[in-house]
């Protein structure tokens, strides 16, 4: 799951980023459902040698809405007092997406859990001149397999 949220430093502060922040995934509204998909499958037969056989399979399809808060760097005034303070952004990125195949009829649940993840960020300035925070976060997930 690819997640990008954008803060910017508002006028009058300026960001002192020392890889202080903080994640927060929500993957409540995320679920899974199954698709029946139909492939081929090839059996050994001792008397006909290869037989080729359609046979149908579900693929798990994770699908719904997981919402990403990111808090960082240190805020300080250019002028002025303060201290503790740092930015944010949120953002919501919705999958529809095949996360792997199953023989089962019903998925399990959870039917899937986040196996890593990854995080860029970058300081740019936008057009006013002021600092903008760029956070780009993967999510990798996985189909859990399990007995259910």
């Amino acid at each position: 799951i690819k997640f990008c949220c954008i803060s910017t430093v508002p006028d009058g502060f300026i960001l002192d980023f020392n890889n202080n922040f903080a994640i927060c995934l929500d993957t409540s509204d995320l679920s899974c459902c199954l698709e029946t998909k139909t492939t081929t499958c090839e059996v050994t037969d001792t008397c006909y040698g290869t037989l080729k056989c359609p046979v149908d399979i579900q693929a798990v399809r994770l699908v719904g809405c997981s919402r990403l808060l990111a808090n960082f760097g240190d805020i300080r005034p250019i002028s002025g007092i303060g201290s503790n303070c740092s930015i944010c952004c949120n953002t919501t990125t919705c999958v529809n997406q095949v996360i792997g195949f199953t023989c089962d009829k019903t998925p399990c649940e959870p039917c899937f859990d986040i196996r890593g993840s990854a995080i860029s960020l970058s300081i740019t300035n936008d057009n006013c001149g002021r600092q903008a925070v760029v956070i780009e976060y993967f999510a990798f997930v996985e189909l859990v397999k399990s007995d259910c």
